[in-house]
């Protein structure tokens, strides 16, 4: 990630909204690094979020996201169509 992401890993566009973030926005991320590769400093993230296992990490596969009941799979050659 770019030095214009902001450290606490959320930012709310319009200060001025009554938003509660935590209450409606799920925020997971898995092994951030800066440009350089380098592991990111999460100490100044929001309280909830959420640092994913390796585990939690690989659950996240496009069939498992996009697949639903219809097994749609944007890689597959007949979606590419």
């Amino acid at each position: 990630m770019g030095p214009h992401i902001s450290p606490k890993g959320w930012h709310p566009w319009d200060e001025k909204a009554n938003v509660h973030p935590e209450q409606t926005t799920r925020y997971s991320e898995f092994g951030s690094t800066d440009l350089d590769g380098k592991p990111l400093d999460l100490s100044h993230r929001v309280k909830w979020a959420h640092q994913m296992t390796e585990a939690e990490a690989a659950e996240l596969t496009i069939a498992n996201v996009l697949g639903g009941e219809d097994h749609w799979d944007p890689t597959a050659a007949d979606a590419k169509k």
